[in-house]
């Protein structure tokens, strides 16, 4: 199999739209809520809770880690509908799921694929937020420990010694990149936001502050390399210090929407700066029918692709985070206090558009959930 091109279902979007639906449409419940669900206190459905195990066990037997993520929207909706006056069940069924798979590295790391041991720096943002949401709901610090142990062990074995960022994917018979992907260095720093806001609203937090800050520290080395590639047209490229890859707006809107997280938490500010830089860079390249260019294909990472629904669901994650961060008095802020949106871009206009869709979209999601 060539480098660059791995098979994947199309569900590959589902990496980002638990998050995203709970943003846009279950704020409260959603990570970076005001009343998330790992504040709550008790009823959740049962039956749906266990449908959340299963997609745990589905998602390893087909190779797929990236349905994982979808647990955790299916706990912060039915909490916010339900309650949570009744726990789920223990997290007895993912984790050893996880676990009795064959193939995980000689640490511990969770495998991101069945076929053979191989990592994925995409995992930070699908597996360990899980983990720490699932955790915290039932009350569970091994679970959230877990969330916190597998990113130390990715980065044990993904990090590049050299530049601190982190290799795209260890070795294996079914692909092979080692390369600094963009997209894969902004699924670690995101992931790690995800798993810091959901330890922070728990009962955990005092217990768990080295954690914390380890969690901190290891997306500061992300961002602190990744600061001085960013190109004159504000984005980072496909692989962040190849000159020679292609700009990638996806990337770019997703690292920025992680840097202004880390503002709204209270962890630092240090980010905002290369984080307007990186959203006006990405928002100059939403056309007028509201599709981001200048993306990366996802179904051929090294190459360059016309639309993505990644690429989709990041430039809005950008934008929630940026509205928060704007409604928080743009702490850190040392730019002109103003917009960072292009003149030339249609994010706003079209996003304002796009809303009766997304509603829709809502509607179906609650549908499923009855």
């Amino acid at each position: 199999m060539s480098p660059g091109y791995v098979p994947r279902s199309p569900t590959c979007p589902c990496a980002v739209s638990s998050d995203l639906l709970l943003s846009l449409f279950w704020e409260l419940a959603s990570l970076f809520g005001r009343c998330a669900a790992a504040r709550s206190q008790g009823p959740v459905r049962f039956e749906l809770v266990s449908r959340v195990q299963q997609w745990v066990v589905l998602a390893q037997a087909i190779g797929r880690i990236d349905l994982v993520c979808l647990g955790l929207a299916f706990l912060g909706a039915l909490i916010t509908l339900f309650g949570t006056r009744h726990r789920p069940p223990p997290l007895y069924q993912p984790t050893c799921a996880l676990h009795a798979n064959k193939n995980q590295a000689s640490n511990g790391a969770i495998s991101h694929r069945e076929c053979s041991v191989q990592l994925w720096a995409d995992n930070v943002y699908m597996v360990p937020p899980f983990l720490a949401y699932y955790g915290v709901v039932t009350n569970n610090k091994t679970v959230v420990e877990e969330a916190y142990n597998q990113i130390k062990w990715y980065r044990e074995i993904l990090q590049d010694s050299s530049t601190k960022l982190w290799k795209h994917m260890s070795h294996s018979f079914e692909a092979k990149d080692d390369g600094l992907w963009a997209t894969g260095n902004a699924w670690v720093v995101a992931g790690a936001a995800r798993v810091i806001a959901t330890i922070q609203g728990s009962s955990f937090a005092s217990e768990m502050s080295s954690e914390i800050n380890d969690l901190k520290t290891w997306a500061g080395e992300i961002f602190n390399a990744s600061k001085d590639h960013i190109t004159k047209d504000g984005l980072l490229r496909n692989y962040i210090t190849n000159s020679s890859t292609f700009e990638d707006s996806s990337a770019t809107a997703l690292m920025a929407s992680a840097g202004f997280r880390f503002s709204t938490m209270n962890i630092t500010n240090e980010y905002v700066d290369m984080s307007l830089t990186m959203l006006a860079g990405a928002s100059s390249n939403v056309n007028s029918t509201g599709y981001l260019n200048k993306v990366t294909d996802p179904m051929a990472f090294v190459s360059e692709g016309t639309y993505s629904p990644e690429g989709q669901s990041f430039i809005i994650l950008a934008y929630a985070a940026y509205n928060d961060w704007d409604a928080a008095g743009k702490p850190g802020n040392t730019h002109d206090k103003s917009d960072p949106l292009s003149g030339n871009s249609a994010a706003p206009r079209v996003f304002s558009a796009a809303a009766p869709i997304l509603a829709a979209l809502a509607g179906s999601l609650a549908y499923v959930l009855a």
